[in-house]
């Protein structure tokens, strides 16, 4: 999992990650191995071991840095897939919460106004964008009220 990035000296061969490197250098004053962390797409960070002592860092801690970087990338990156799956699901999560107050919304539209559920489920896209009310609280309020028109906004909701 090593790339030539890792395998750079910051201070022999420029930095790999320009974007990082000044701020690095300016907060760690020499001090150290900085290594960034690749990920599979881009630099997920930078490992940085510091030293007791300004440019103290030399061949050997340079190498055992650059040893370890690939792991910390694994462990970085390894937290970025956890997040964005937890994300994810919670996304997930909220679709199916929402879900059923919507089909029972388009229900009452197609039963009463002999809709398709397309079309039901456009007149509740319509009425969310006029209201400037979430699909799934006109959905709500149509369910609970038998009213399609609702005449909250968020700001009114704090939504």
């Amino acid at each position: 999992m090593s790339s030539p990035a890792a395998r750079q000296s910051p201070e022999t061969e420029g930095p790999p990650w320009p974007a990082v490197a000044p701020t690095v250098h300016r907060w760690r004053a020499g001090a150290g191995a900085p290594r960034p962390l690749a990920g599979e797409v881009e630099v997920a960070g930078v490992l940085d071991i510091d030293a007791r002592t300004p440019r103290a860092s030399d061949d050997a801690s340079r190498t055992v840095a650059t040893g370890i970087a690939p792991y910390a990338a694994v462990a970085a990156g390894t937290v970025q897939a956890y997040r964005s799956a937890r994300t994810a699901a919670d996304d997930l999560q909220a679709a199916l919460e929402t879900r059923g107050v919507i089909e029972q919304a388009e229900g009452i539209l197609i039963e009463r106004h002999r809709l398709t559920p397309d079309q039901a489920f456009d007149a509740l896209a319509r009425a969310s964008m006029n209201t400037n009310v979430e699909l799934r609280d006109v959905a709500e309020h149509l369910v609970v009220t038998g009213e399609l028109a609702v005449g909250r906004t968020r700001a009114a909701t704090g939504r």
